[in-house]
């Protein structure tokens, strides 16, 4: 999948356990100017460094997978969690 929008945060990379790093890029995605929507993405491992020229402001395109997995039922409910990870 992909979606063309504007860098509106990128975070350093964390390191979040021994054996995993990620870092995190948010993209002002705009179907309708009146409503504009912030999609979080994740790059993992040696993925991170495909982020170290994106600065906020630059106009992107951004190829993903998209995963999704039932989460544990809470209250009655049993939610879908979406994980988008950024592909190129």
């Amino acid at each position: 999948m992909e979606i063309k929008g504007k860098v509106h945060e990128v975070s350093p990379t964390a390191q979040v356990t021994e054996s995993l790093k990620k870092r995190e890029l948010i993209v002002e995605y705009i179907e309708n100017p009146q409503y504009p929507e912030y999609l979080k993405f994740e790059a993992i491992q040696d993925r991170c460094n495909l982020l170290d020229n994106i600065r906020v402001g630059d106009d992107v395109e951004v190829f993903f997978n998209l995963k999704a997995a039932p989460g544990q039922i809470k209250r009655g409910k049993n939610p879908t969690l979406t994980r988008c990870s950024y592909g190129r």
